[in-house]
């Protein structure tokens, strides 16, 4: 038996060293999902994902985006490379309220090369199994984001002790480390909640309606206790497809798992080209650059934590071929330490002088309208599509009729993580709740 090895911590208490971090998260993982069934609860948990059937959703969504040729949204990069690539042991993302919430696959390459991630869903309340599909590497590394965290903790809560630590997604798609500490004198408790990206310490608190920028919120508690019924229905789909392609790939001869442990070689992939092609149609539409690059849009991180519609408004700018600097955007669209109120944004998109001279921008908060948000980017527009405390970049959408129903996804180029990192999603058009869209157009 494998144990952990644990080392004293500044606050007195223990805390994983190295590589036994993954382990402790994965014990810490089994234990609150083995807790919340004990206990009976009206949970996400009741229709917990196990890790095998989460690995078969994360094979097959692997299979669509190399099938399907998932275009790129970035000028200059390119997805060609998951062919040579494989599904490796997820890192479980945590909700702010300690229940699982994503399997986060690598897919590596025979190097150890990170080239994506496939989140997939820890519980059948969030409705699509494969949540999203990112484009790249993770960035940062678990080691050095618990080491920041305990070391502002023991800065903020001198002779506290280490309860418990998890990795979470405290502001969707935004990943933390989640650090819950005791004052082992009285038992009282406080947490911290830390960007693994920059270290930023982020408030414990919901971000307000208008602003997008800082705060965190539940994934879960985001979800309607009305709204459960039919995202189970929808995982139930995603599932019975899912079992669909398996059995007519091993009728095929290959056996879809062996992706867990090495890449296809190029004849192995032509099963899955044929099963796929006789199983599903695809249509997709992306943004083009304008001459003399066309190709998608130019890729620009936020430069701080709340600069994520300013770096959005940047993107879309270079789109048409106006290039500011960040910090200029944000001083003409007003942006605070909170983040950039809506309007300030527009100001900017609208503004010919200042900004972009696209007179007729307008936003809408509507924004459960497929056939308008992919009118819009097939078109040839990107704008800003907001999620509660966040801006990011639409560039694409990708619909296909399968068997068991229509699968929708939109392509995302987010900001986020701040100053390196940040890439390309394609979300399922269902998987988060889209607060606002803010159109960039002229007038005709």
């Amino acid at each position: 038996m494998t144990s952990l090895v644990f080392g004293r911590s500044r606050f007195g208490g223990l805390v994983p060293k190295g590589s036994a971090i993954r382990q402790f998260l994965l014990i810490t993982f089994l234990l609150v999902v083995f807790g919340m069934i004990l206990s009976g609860g009206a949970n996400a948990q009741e229709h917990h994902v196990p890790l095998d059937l989460a690995s078969a959703h994360a094979v097959v969504a692997f299979m669509e985006t190399v099938v399907w040729e998932t275009s790129s949204l970035i000028r200059g990069e390119g997805t060609e490379e998951w062919y040579g690539g494989m599904i490796r042991e997820p890192l479980v993302l945590f909700d702010i309220t300690r229940e699982p919430l994503f399997y986060s696959f690598p897919v590596l390459l025979e190097n150890g090369a990170m080239v994506g991630r496939i989140w997939v869903s820890a519980s059948k309340v969030l409705g699509p199994s494969a949540a999203s599909v990112i484009m790249g590497p993770r960035t940062w590394s678990m080691e050095d984001a618990t080491a920041r965290v305990e070391e502002a903790a023991m800065e903020a809560y001198p002779g506290w002790e280490i309860v418990s630590l998890q990795i979470i997604v405290y502001s969707y798609p935004k990943i933390g480390v989640l650090v819950t500490i005791r004052d082992p004198r009285t038992g009282g408790e406080a947490r911290i909640i830390m960007d693994v990206a920059d270290g930023t310490i982020i408030p414990d608190v919901e971000p307000e309606a208008d602003v997008r920028g800082t705060g965190s919120w539940s994934f879960y508690e985001s979800i309607p206790r009305e709204e459960w019924a039919e995202r189970i229905g929808r995982w139930e789909a995603d599932n019975e497809w899912v079992n669909m392609v398996v059995a007519h790939l091993r009728e095929a001869g290959i056996e879809p798992m062996m992706l867990m442990e090495r890449p296809f070689t190029v004849h192995e992939w032509m099963i899955p080209k044929e099963v796929f092609g006789d199983l599903t149609s695809c249509e997709v539409c992306i943004v083009n650059g304008g001459i003399p690059a066309p190709g998608g849009i130019n890729q620009f991180c936020q430069q701080t934590g709340v600069w994520c519609t300013v770096a959005t408004g940047q993107m879309i700018a270079a789109f048409y071929g106006v290039h500011h600097t960040q910090a200029y955007i944000a001083s003409v669209m007003g942006t605070s330490t909170s983040g950039t109120f809506t309007l300030g944004e527009l100001g900017y998109f609208k503004d010919s002088k200042k900004g972009l001279g696209k007179a007729c921008s307008d936003y809408d908060r509507t924004t459960n309208d497929w056939n308008e948000f992919s009118s819009e980017i097939c078109a040839g527009r990107p704008f800003d599509s907001s999620i509660k405390g966040h801006s990011r970049v639409a560039a694409g959408v990708r619909w296909c009729q399968t068997p068991t129903g229509t699968k929708r996804y939109i392509g995302i180029v987010d900001p986020s993580p701040p100053k390196k990192g940040c890439g390309e999603r394609w979300d399922d058009w269902d998987t988060v709740k889209l607060m606002e869209h803010v159109w960039v157009r002229d007038c005709p």
